[in-house]
């Protein structure tokens, strides 16, 4: 598919037509820089369990 989403995006304009394609782009980067940031989050919180876990059943 020639473009890809970025191009899709660029060309995306709301019902009013008042949202440029760069504020589209520009939303798809925050949306992915906020699943981002929720997976390192969920990363961190599973080692804790993992370490506690491994600490708890050390004998």
């Amino acid at each position: 598919m020639r473009g890809g989403a970025r191009g899709f995006l660029r060309t995306r304009l709301s019902a009013t037509g008042e949202v440029t394609g760069e504020a589209c782009v520009a939303g798809e980067r925050d949306r992915h820089a906020g699943d981002r940031a929720v997976a390192d989050w969920a990363r961190a919180i599973l080692e804790e369990v993992r370490a506690a876990w491994s600490a708890a059943t050390r004998t």
